[in-house]
């Protein structure tokens, strides 16, 4: 989706939007689009987008005094530990709370109904016209069931 706040004909939303000070982020999102785009407009063949990425897994950096780890999709399901895995492994280990953003996995799903029964509280950002559509999986952590007919 893409959404800009100056510009109010835009589509989309714009609660996507973090805002980081740290080098050590930014270096690793610099290299991240510079393998995307390869040369740019140039003859070679060298921007790789999707599968076609070496991706080299959770990297990390440091926000401030805090270590974040960061992890670049897109992966293939049979990766090690692809981008889903990873955010499984993240609500595992969780104990207190979860503040996430909108997703479209039942794996989820259920990782989050069994945290919310061992006591850990659940925060969820999402916009309505996604939470309608059929592969959304906000309904569900809602208790909502709706036919799934696609």
């Amino acid at each position: 989706m893409y959404g800009d706040p100056a510009a109010i004909q835009t589509r989309g939303n714009v609660n996507h939007l973090l805002s980081f000070n740290s080098r050590d982020l930014a270096e690793l999102f610099k290299k991240e689009f510079l393998l995307m785009r390869g040369d740019g407009q140039g003859d070679a063949k060298d921007s790789l987008f999707g599968l076609a990425k070496n991706v080299p897994g959770i990297q990390t950096a440091k926000v401030g005094s805090t270590r974040i780890e960061v992890l670049f999709g897109p992966h293939a399901k049979r990766q090690k530990m692809n981008g889903l895995q990873f955010i499984a492994k993240q609500i595992e280990a969780s104990k207190q709370n979860i503040a996430l953003f909108i997703f479209s996995s039942q794996g989820l799903v259920d990782k989050l109904r069994e945290q919310v029964q061992s006591g850990v509280k659940i925060r969820l950002i999402a916009d309505a016209g996604f939470a309608s559509r059929s592969y959304s999986e906000v309904l569900d952590l809602l208790a909502v069931e709706l036919p799934d007919h696609h």
